[in-house]
Order: structure tokens, then sequence, then C-alpha cells
């Protein structure tokens, strides 16, 4: 995937000052081939309860949902929140650290796992893949 970064002019309209203003979360995270989404998404259907349950405790959380891309190439980890990045970052190790790890395991780049013991280094690949895609065709 190409590496995209929004034109200068665009820093006033993503970079929200107020913390009690909505934040988006777009993980676009690329899998080592689209054959793994199924076990990807397999870990997603087997921990539904335990993931619905986290983030309701993370009371930061608008909604969020994992959707695969339509060619199989990335997870989508999509979410809208309230406060700052990191803290939303680091509730999401604290409730599903394990499950995060089961997805990330099957990402090409992933960060140091286990996630629960490499948290700046999540947060650091989190804002990495933090992205909304506009290229096309890559999904």
């Amino acid at each position: 995937m190409p590496n995209f970064e929004f034109p200068a002019w665009t820093g006033s309209h993503f970079a929200a000052k107020d913390p009690q203003v909505s934040h988006c979360l777009n993980l676009a995270l690329p899998l080592r081939n689209p054959e793994v989404l199924p076990l990807v998404l397999q870990v997603i259907a087997n921990e539904q309860p335990r993931i619905e349950s986290a983030l309701v405790a993370l009371n930061i959380l608008h909604f969020a949902r994992f959707v695969p891309s339509r060619k199989g190439t990335h997870l989508m980890v999509i979410a809208e929140f309230d406060g700052d990045f990191e803290p939303c970052v680091q509730g999401l190790v604290d409730g599903i650290g394990d499950v995060l790890d089961q997805l990330l395991a099957h990402c090409d780049p992933q960060p140091a796992l286990p996630v629960t013991e490499n948290r700046d280094e999540f947060v650091t690949f989190a804002r990495r893949w933090n992205q909304v895609p506009v290229t096309p065709g890559v999904f």
C-alpha cells in the first residue's frame, strides 16, 4: 500500500483540539495475505461476547466495528471515541489485548507482541495505520 499523508492544508480539519469532540479510529491493518482473512474473522466471531463487554466497559467509545476490506487485504478497525487517541488505544489493550494479539499475528507489518507488554510500540503502530484510505482500488 502506498504511503499516504494528508496535505498540510488539511491539518486544521483533522487535528481536533477539544477533548470533548468525538474522534475517529480508522485502523487499516494490512494482512499478510488475503488467505488469512477467514482466520481473522473466526477470531472475531469466537471472541465477540468478550469484545463487546470490553468495548462497553471502555466508556469513551460511541461505537466500534471490525470490517474486512473488499479485497481481503486489510482488516479495518473503525471506532468513534471521546478524548485523546492514546487513552483509547490503551483502553483497547487493557480490555482485549489478547484478542488484538491474535488479530495482529496475521498482519504484516505487525507491532511487537503481546501488545500488553509493548504498549508504546502498539500506540505508535496504531498511529501509523490510523488513516482514511483514499487510494482508489486499494481496498
